[in-house]
This record gives C-alpha cells, sequence and structure tokens, in this order.
C-alpha cells in the first residue's frame, strides 16, 4: 500500500484536496489543476486516492467529533458555575434570613438550614410548653456555630 501512494502525484493531492472541499465538481477541479475531467475522474477513482480521502474524512468527522464534544462540555462547565454562583446566593440569602426581624422569616430560615444539613424539624405539640430539646453531635453544633459566626460577622 505504501507504493500505491508513492505513485500519487503533487497535483493527485491537490485534486483530493477540492475534491475533499466539496465545493468544486470535476470539471472545476479539472480546470484548476490543469487536467481533463477525465483525468480528475480517474484519479479519485484511484485506490490509493480512495484510501486518503477514506482517511481525511475518518480524520476530520473525529476532529469535528472532538471539537463538539469539547464545546458542549465548556457549555455544562459554564452552566454549572453559573448554577453554583446561584446556590452560593441562595444559601446566603437563607442564613440572612435568620437575623431577620420578622420571626416567621427567621424561624423559616433556621427550619430550612436545620433540614438542609440534616436535623429534622421538631413537631409543635401543644401539651408542652412550646420548648423543645435538640440534641446535636459535636460536629454539627459547630458547623452551626461556625456558620452562625461567620455570617454574623459579615452583617
Amino acid at each position: 500500500m505504501a507504493g500505491a501512494m508513492q505513485q500519487l502525484l503533487p497535483r493527485h493531492y491537490k485534486i483530493i484536496d477540492l475534491f475533499l472541499d466539496g465545493s468544486w465538481n470535476n470539471m472545476e477541479i479539472a480546470e484548476k489543476v490543469g487536467v481533463t475531467p477525465v483525468t480528475v475522474k480517474n484519479v479519485l477513482a484511484m485506490p490509493a486516492t480512495q484510501d486518503i480521502i477514506a482517511k481525511r474524512r475518518k480524520t476530520k468527522t473525529e476532529i469535528k467529533d472532538t471539537v463538539s464534544a469539547r464545546i458542549e462540555l465548556d457549555h455544562v462547565e459554564a452552566a454549572r458555575k453559573k448554577l453554583n454562583d446561584a446556590a452560593t446566593q441562595a444559601a446566603e440569602t437563607l442564613i440572612e434570613s435568620l437575623f431577620s426581624e420578622d420571626d416567621k422569616l427567621r424561624n423559616k430560615g433556621a427550619n430550612d438550614i436545620l433540614d438542609r444539613i440534616g436535623i429534622a424539624r421538631v413537631a409543635k405539640n401543644e401539651n408542652t410548653n412550646k420548648s423543645a430539646v435538640l440534641v446535636l453531635d459535636a460536629d454539627t453544633a459547630e458547623r452551626i456555630m461556625s456558620t452562625l459566626i461567620l455570617d454574623n460577622s459579615n452583617c
């Protein structure tokens, strides 16, 4: 096969390039290269030429697929960054609600935060004096305290 590829002349490669461009018909390729349309047809029919055309098309497809995948990945990364930024803003808003003058908003914010870190909401029991004991492990208590201290210092 290497011998067959060596038989191609520079003008044959020019014919292949113009053919793969897709903008030229055999007559136009012949005029551009300075050969007859029959020569163009014969060169394009040669096994060595067909092999080169197949390899170049495969490479072109692979490049196109790689570029498409990269573009898609860039879009996904951009969307992920926007969502992360929005999540940060949402968390800040939720934490800010703890310092609201509105008791309902403050309580809702506290319940939402506790829920997100895995502490179930304590249901109201009308038979008690409206106080409840919340048992936290040391790690959870530390996380809550550090969050409140950090956020309170930002106010």
